[in-house]
């Protein structure tokens, strides 16, 4: 038993798993793919390109299901409101309001100077934020499609916005190298985390009880705060390039990044010790999403493709093991 445990310990911590379990590829742009997202439901998958162009695909599948077509230039971020009734592109110019369900546009908002490179909607579905390349952060009243108001503070382009699950804060990631904590109601900023990171924070993440938080960096660093305190309980160099988007399985116990290195990478998210690498990708991957499930990963990359990735027997598997360790 003692032999079968540093041959288990060999195996998960010192030789990372590397993987290709890509269950579906398809190519989905002739242009980089700057933008993705799963709506809420997990039946959608949206992305958007250098091409101009908003798609949906059956996250089951990856059939294509619409085309949207009123950008004249490149889209840098989309998301869905949280009923899924809505998407949100914002480009260079303008962000756009489509009904996802038949294409519809509904709105084009223009009074936020682009690019805008972050988009999040608020937990009631009120309002839309977005943060743009001047380090501004515009809140948006969805119904009248109205700027409201703006949060000033950041010196260099808002890369990554959140909202905690309670509604009450907004979280901003900038290549000014630091985040931003705004209390909601009053638009005031509450706290700034600096002096963590020497390079530009692209993306973050938020854990399903709005404790902690995650980000990535340019130079390949994750750090994970406690929000509460502000504190940096963790920072781990992960990569040897950027991090462009981070996101948690919904136990919060798996980290995924992915990055310039053309592959998605999963994570302990205590420890931020390397579970796995998933390989496939040809050039980099500027977005990764994880099913409610936490079975399946969904990675978007300058390739042009959408790759979907089955995960949940690597990943119980590799838990169970670290159980058997008593770690």
């Amino acid at each position: 038993m003692k032999y079968t445990k540093i041959s288990l310990l060999f195996i998960f911590f010192i030789v990372p798993l590397e993987a290709e379990i890509c269950a579906h590829t398809i190519k989905a742009h002739d242009e980089w793919i700057d933008a993705m997202c799963l709506s809420h439901d997990n039946s959608t998958i949206i992305t958007a390109a250098r091409d101009s162009k908003v798609k949906t695909w059956d996250a089951d599948n990856l059939h294509q299901w619409k085309t949207f077509f009123g950008h004249t230039d490149w889209i840098y971020c989309v998301c869905t409101s949280m009923n899924d009734r809505t998407i949100f592109s914002g480009s260079d110019s303008c962000i756009k309001v489509w009904d996802l369900a038949s294409g519809t546009l509904w709105a084009t908002l223009t009074q936020h100077r682009g690019p805008i490179y972050s988009l999040c909607p608020s937990p009631d579905d009120e309002h839309i934020y977005s943060g743009n390349a001047e380090g501004t952060i515009a809140e948006w009243d969805i119904q009248e499609g109205l700027l409201n108001r703006t949060f000033k503070g950041h010196q260099a382009p808002v890369r990554s916005l959140k909202i905690t699950p309670d509604g009450l804060f907004l979280i901003s990631a900038s290549t000014d190298r630091t985040i931003r904590i705004w209390d909601i109601k009053t638009g005031q900023c509450i706290n700034i985390l600096s002096d963590d990171f020497l390079c530009a924070i692209l993306s973050l993440a938020i854990s399903s009880d709005g404790k902690l938080l995650y980000c990535g960096t340019y130079d390949g660093d994750i750090g994970l705060y406690e929000i509460a305190k502000g504190k940096l309980i963790e920072k781990k160099r992960t990569h040897l390039t950027s991090i462009n988007a981070i996101c948690l399985t919904p136990e919060n116990n798996i980290l995924v990044t992915s990055s310039n290195n053309s592959t998605v990478d999963l994570w302990d998210a205590q420890t931020l010790d390397q579970i796995m690498t998933l390989k496939g990708h040809t050039h980099w991957i500027r977005n990764v999403a994880v099913t409610d499930d936490g079975k399946k990963i969904i990675s978007a990359s300058f390739d042009g493709t959408i790759k979907l990735w089955n995960i949940s027997g690597l990943c119980w598997y590799w838990l169970y093991c670290i159980s058997l360790l008593g770690l």
